[in-house]
Parts: structure tokens; C-alpha cells; sequence
């Protein structure tokens, strides 16, 4: 009898909360994304270095620098998808990042984020949208940048788009 009693109170409670909903984070469509970057054989579609980028709507800032060689679009598509998947995975985006080092790949194409303790998910989040908004307006290449709020007040990180060999 105890034992249909509590299962019934927690049934009640089951029954009673209010739907729990995951955080919503769009993943970068492959298909609607033109995905055939066509590398110059020159810098000239390239910004100055460094170029600053402020995602829209928010204080983070990204500082583009030591612009390289040619990337596959394909490849960097797939690398900043999984690093969405991973921001989409958090229950609670406003958390801090643990990992000092935030590491992806696909095919020779590589990202590394080195946070400095103070990066949620959500400034990962905008870290990512921020590198696609570079390699979709000039040139997939590889670089480096760095990630903090408006003017640089407050650094969250530093990291690398690259290519193996």
C-alpha cells in the first residue's frame, strides 16, 4: 500500500510540472549554405588584419588575424556544425565552459578554442556564428582570433580555424 501511495505522489508531481523545453540552437543547414568556397590564389577578398566582428544583438566581439592558406568550405562547415552540436547539447547555455580547450576536426580542417575559464556556451555559441559569418563574407582560409566583449574589455579566449599538412 506504502508503496502505490508514493508512486502515486510522484506520478501527481510528474504530472504537474511544467513542460521542460531544451534551449533552442540552430545548426548551420549544409544545404543552404554555399558550401563551394572557391579559395583565391590571392588575399584580396580578404579584411585588413586584424578585422573585428561583433555578433549581432550581443557585446562579443571576434578579432580575425594571421590570415593562411586555403581551407576546404565543406570540412569547415562540418567542424563548426559539431561545435554547435555540443552548444545545443547544454541544458543550461549560460554555464561556463570546464574544458580549457575546445578541440574539432573534420578531414584536414581543424578548430581549437582556448578558453580562459569564463566562456559560457552561449559566447561559444556566437563564437561559431562568428567564424561562419568570416568564411561565408571572404575567404575560407585559415586563422587566428580571439573572443571577448566589445573593444576587447574582457577576453574570453583565444583559438585557431586550421589545416592539417
Amino acid at each position: 500500500m506504502l508503496v502505490l501511495c508514493l508512486l502515486s505522489y510522484f506520478l501527481d508531481l510528474a504530472l504537474a510540472a511544467p513542460p521542460f523545453n531544451l534551449p533552442s540552437v540552430a545548426l548551420i543547414d549544409l544545404s543552404q549554405i554555399n558550401a563551394t568556397f572557391s579559395p583565391q590564389s590571392s588575399s584580396n577578398h580578404l579584411p585588413p588584419s586584424p578585422y573585428y566582428y561583433t555578433t549581432p544583438s550581443t557585446p562579443v566581439t571576434l578579432k580575425f588575424y594571421s590570415y593562411g592558406l586555403p581551407l576546404p568550405g565543406q570540412n569547415v562547415l562540418t567542424v563548426l556544425n559539431t561545435g554547435l552540436r555540443d552548444v545545443n547539447a547544454q541544458l543550461h547555455p549560460q554555464n561556463l565552459i570546464t574544458d580549457p580547450v575546445l578541440h574539432y576536426s573534420s578531414g584536414k580542417v581543424y578548430l581549437f578554442m582556448h578558453q580562459n575559464g569564463d566562456m559560457t556556451w552561449e559566447v561559444f555559441e556566437k563564437t561559431l556564428w562568428g567564424l561562419l559569418h568570416f568564411v561565408e563574407t571572404y575567404e575560407c582560409v585559415d586563422f587566428d582570433f580571439d573572443v571577448g566583449e566589445w573593444g576587447m574589455e574582457r577576453a574570453f579566449g583565444t583559438g585557431v580555424l586550421g589545416g592539417f599538412g
